[in-house]
């Protein structure tokens, strides 16, 4: 990049370095490897004249009209905002090859300049007139890396609405949002797009401020997952496809658990239930898909931990930045706690990766899990060693156990006792819950019993964050959906409803408090999803058919009032308006069952009263804590 100072090709002095050192930052990927080059080049041979060639000459001196933006003109008085154009040492050759082959050096010509980069200019009487190419090359064509030209507002509402700041992506790729985990959010809904994730974001509660702790959040790097998609002018995955998977030659990986059972060797997922160890069902993700989607093979792999201990390079080519390679395996923020053995280091996290010491070694690492399945990739930059360990069997440290083992005999040193350590982990954590369980600490109060009868917990509940929740009958308890979940509730104490212990169930041990409102119903209920903040609540809502047309016709008709006749009428399909003569009409609002809300009085309801045969005979009007029963006409 020449900037405006550069009209054509000037051979190299200490003045010209420093013009394009000072030019870096228009071209941060392209000057400074130029740079390297040419200190290569000046020191290998430095009796001979070095000449630099600038891509953008060709296009300096195109008309004011044509490389001024429709900006305040002291933007590019002040900071040069101005349209350079690329690709210009090929425009301006073909221009000369065009006037060599056509005999005429004032033919007016569009050259396309096309391959992974592509732009395209105008031309007449050998000088560029314009190129579609702009401040940067991003403007113009679609290209093999670069969206080309988009509309302006999405970058400002993804800005505004998105939590997209350059500042905000960091934040999610080193886990320093401020928010902690809220994983149901996304393992109960997977059906719902990437998206409609994103927007529900805002209605989580962080537990801290931004930057200031580590919190694992897989929610985040769905989120910089969609922003890469949306950059890339498709999707995460097709973005991951092009600018990892292929350059890698990783075949054999894929985003789907889906797709890997239509592979003729692919591993099942397994989890232990107390002593027995019992197949289980696919987990199939959805939305989160960037948080841990990929399923790959041993082959694969390595060619991934290739490139990154090559950082970002893979065989001749190099697919990231050495740069950003470097900056995924640096510390980028602190994570608290000491080390759970002495073998271990202090704990950091950088982009996408853990980074912390082994044995006095610098290690690189990140796990992973899902139902059925967990992983471990470690790999020690500086002695060029890594290691993946995959297990088809989640809630084991065996991974890890392997991976350091590995390590260990790698780098020749006495041979740690990993699995024997992990046992007694494990042994010590379930005699310290047998001994609470035999001791009576996770017990119900005795005595107690729910405040309501059975049927006026049944319903459905909402939050905008989580989603919605459904209490349906079932046997003495209920049965609860979460989303795409389901679990059995059985009373615990008081309005509190456990899940029953089952290690194939994800909801086990979960309890659940149902809230009393102040009119002495159901309004609510809350649960231990997020430990880092206060509980959940989901508010209820009224249930589907309230609001279908099937169920409200059943209401229509007038209603004797003392004095007066309220009548009852359906607006559209989903709506019950209330009316009686010379008042304006309220809207009814649903609540749950046959009850309504009356639209702009506080405090008043309607609820519809069945007879023996099921046709609706009279309803109750409560208002400021009285009630009325208005017979049907």
């Amino acid at each position: 990049h020449g900037g405006e100072r550069f009209l054509g090709s000037v051979r190299i002095d200490g003045v010209v370095r420093q013009a394009i050192a000072a030019l870096a930052e228009l071209a941060p990927l392209h000057n400074p490897s130029a740079l390297a080059g040419i200190d290569a080049a000046t020191a290998s041979l430095p009796g001979i004249p070095h000449v630099a060639v600038f891509d953008t000459a060709f296009f300096v001196e195109q008309p004011p009209e044509r490389f001024l933006y429709p900006l305040p003109l002291s933007w590019y008085a002040d900071w040069g905002i101005r349209r350079f154009g690329f690709h210009g040492i090929s425009h301006r050759y073909c221009t000369q090859r065009a006037a060599e082959l056509l005999g005429r050096r004032d033919a007016r010509l569009v050259i396309c300049h096309l391959g992974n980069g592509c732009s395209a200019s105008a031309v007449q009487n050998g000088r560029a007139l314009a190129c579609t190419m702009g401040y940067t090359p991003l403007e113009g064509l679609m290209m093999g890396t670069r969206s080309g030209s988009v509309d302006p507002a999405i970058v400002f509402h993804l800005l505004r609405h998105r939590l997209l700041t350059a500042e905000q992506i960091e934040d999610a790729l080193t886990h320093r949002s401020g928010l902690p985990r809220h994983d149901l959010t996304w393992y109960s809904n997977a059906d719902i797009t990437r998206k409609e994730m994103v927007e529900r974001l805002r209605y989580l509660q962080p537990s801290k401020d931004l930057r200031q702790t580590f919190q694992y959040n897989n929610l985040m790097f769905m989120t910089a997952g969609y922003l890469g998609g949306v950059l890339h002018g498709t999707t995460w995955e097709e973005a991951v496809r092009q600018r990892v998977l292929l350059p890698l030659g990783m075949a054999n990986t894929n985003f789907s658990v889906l797709d890997s059972q239509k592979s003729a060797d692919f591993a099942q997922p397994y989890r232990k239930a107390k002593e027995e160890v019992k197949q289980i069902l696919f987990y199939v993700q959805g939305a989160v898909g960037p948080a841990g989607e990929i399923n790959t093979t041993a082959e694969d792999i390595s060619h991934y931990l290739s490139f990154q201990l090559s950082k970002g390079k893979y065989g001749d080519k190099q697919v990231i930045s050495e740069n950003n390679a470097v900056q995924m395996q640096s510390p980028q923020m602190v994570i608290q706690g000491t080390p759970q053995f002495p073998e271990l280091g202090e704990n950091s996290y950088g982009m996408g990766f853990g980074v912390t010491h082994y044995r006095g070694h610098k290690m690189v690492n990140h796990g992973g899990a899902i139902d059925g399945f967990r992983s471990e990739l470690a790999f020690l930059p500086n002695e060029k060693i890594g290691v993946v360990v995959f297990v088809n069997l989640d809630g084991t440290p065996m991974p890890n156990v392997v991976v350091y083992n590995v390590l260990d005999r790698l780098l020749g040193l006495e041979q740690v006792p990993w699995n024997q350590r992990f046992l007694e982990i494990d042994k010590k954590r379930e005699q310290s819950e047998e001994e609470a369980k035999k001791r009576g600490f996770t017990a119900p109060k005795p005595g107690t019993h729910p405040s309501h009868d059975s049927k006026e917990y049944v319903g459905d509940y909402e939050n905008a964050g989580y989603g919605r929740i459904t209490i349906e009958p079932q046997g003495e308890g209920f049965l609860m959906r979460i989303n795409r979940l389901s679990a059995p509730l059985k009373h615990f104490h008081y309005d509190v409803f456990a899940v029953p212990e089952d290690p194939l169930d994800p909801l086990e041990r979960e309890r659940v408090m149902f809230q009393t409102d102040v009119k002495g119903e159901i309004g609510s209920l809350s649960m231990t999803l997020e430990p880092n903040v206060p509980d959940i609540v989901f508010t209820r809502v009224a249930e589907v058919r309230m609001r279908e047309k099937a169920f409200l016709e059943a209401f229509v008709g007038q209603y004797e009032l003392p004095g007066n006749v309220l009548a009852i009428t359906l607006r559209g399909e989903h709506t019950l308006v209330a009316s009686t003569p010379g008042q304006p009409p309220r809207e009814l609002i649903p609540r749950h069952g046959t009850l309504f809300d009356v639209q702009g009085l506080n405090g008043a309801s309607l609820e519809f009263k069945m007879d023996a045969s099921g046709k609706v005979s009279e309803a109750v009007l409560y208002q400021g804590g009285s009630a009325l029963i208005i017979k049907k006409k």
